[in-house]
């Protein structure tokens, strides 16, 4: 938008038994932190975080429609002292503007990444190093027929395909704040942080094509590693772009669902209204444009790797955008139409674990769904509750 301020940009806590406003945040001018950049509409599910296990949401993030992607921390030790319920919402942070160039360049023409589900949120280990990685993928809902049919039909717009559109793209933002200790405190200054205000300039695009990638990460160094990565939705698995090539550019979308993030895999349910993979039909009859596709990618650097470090070919081979004689590939197709993904039960085979709790796999996919075996493990009882990793 190229208002100041547009609408639904702002979060409110409530009380659910009295509707009282309990926290918000929306745009101020005055600010000192990241609610001097609210100025964009936030429409997705909020994603909460609970640092320490009490019970208790510590953080919330979200993206929105400007291409921004924001977390919230919450001091719930003020909300049990008496007089310092004032000190509850610590701080917002933008943690990075994706309406930019790869140079970092702001995006001034109104072709901002749109996000409209919550972001992914898992949490890693590399080395002594603990980070939260944020996984989120763009999408205009607002025109999802942009490139396709090429002309509209019964005055559906837009009655002209659109050229030039900027493609889409999944995310992984490296939270590194996260494990501070001192981040709740307010004294920690919107200024310390290391992540923040990041820009595609400080993101790695295609990391499978690095030949060090754990390096690009870590060891931290200010200003020089890079904070997260980025992967075309239109690309294939070497980092080849196909829009323009057999997709439209900006075509395929990711607006139904947030990833979900299972066994160290980001999954992206991604539209596409010019797929090939689900048969279009009788022209002459009713029916659905376009097919959702499931995008694989490895987390928690974008690219899949072995034990050492190195990449595993086998498995990056099936991340990104699946071809098979260039014809979206039967294995990564969920369905006809704007579909999202859940897990489901799968009838277990005659080789199945006897200390198997069953089998996984995405309802609704067409074929190639593939399986999780979940497997029961024994904790014996404690004082204390013990999370498994």
């Amino acid at each position: 938008n190229n208002k100041a301020q547009a609408q639904g940009n702002a979060v409110y806590m409530l009380d659910a038994k009295t509707g009282a406003v309990i926290w918000s945040a929306t745009y101020s001018s005055a600010a000192t932190d990241g609610k001097l950049y609210m100025t964009h509409s936030i429409v997705s599910r909020i994603a909460t975080l609970d640092r320490d296990a009490d019970g208790l949401v510590d953080h919330l993030y979200f993206g929105d429609l400007g291409g921004q992607v924001f977390r919230a921390d919450l001091n719930n030790a003020s909300q049990r002292t008496a007089g310092q319920t004032s000190q509850f919402g610590v701080r917002v942070a933008r943690l990075a503007n994706l309406a930019t160039t790869s140079a970092g360049t702001a995006i001034t023409n109104g072709d901002n990444p749109r996000f409209y589900q919550a972001p992914t949120i898992t949490i890693h280990d590399q080395g002594t190093a603990t980070f939260i990685l944020v996984g989120i993928a763009s999408g205009d809902r607002s025109t999802p027929l942009d490139v396709s049919p090429s002309i509209g039909r019964e005055g559906m717009l837009p009655a002209a395909i659109l050229t030039g559109r900027p493609v889409n793209n999944v995310y992984g933002l490296l939270d590194r704040d996260f494990i501070n200790t001192d981040l709740m405190n307010s004294s920690t200054t919107y200024t310390s942080l290391k992540s923040k205000n990041l820009t595609l300039a400080n993101l790695q695009k295609n990391p499978q094509t690095l030949s060090s990638v754990v390096a690009a990460f870590f060891p931290y160094a200010a200003g020089t590693s890079k904070e997260g990565w980025y992967r075309s939705l239109s690309s294939i698995a070497d980092g080849t772009e196909k829009a323009g090539v057999i997709r439209t550019s900006g075509g395929m979308k990711a607006f139904e669902e947030e990833p979900l993030a299972i066994t160290g895999n980001l999954l992206v349910p991604v539209y596409d209204p010019e797929g090939t993979g689900v048969s279009a039909g009788d022209p002459c009859l009713p029916r659905v444009v376009g097919e959702t596709d499931r995008q694989q990618f490895c987390l928690p650097y974008g690219v899949c790797l072995n034990a050492d470090g190195t990449k595993n070919t086998t498995l990056e081979a099936k991340t990104g955008f699946r071809l098979l004689n260039n014809a979206n590939h039967p294995d990564a197709v969920v369905g006809a139409g704007i579909r999202g993904m859940t897990l489901g039960p799968k009838i277990p085979d005659t080789n199945t674990s006897p200390n198997s709790c069953g089998n996984l796999t995405l309802v609704g996919n067409t074929e190639g769904t593939g399986t999780w075996t979940c497997t029961k493990k024994l904790l014996s009882t404690r004082w204390y509750e013990k999370y498994l990793r």
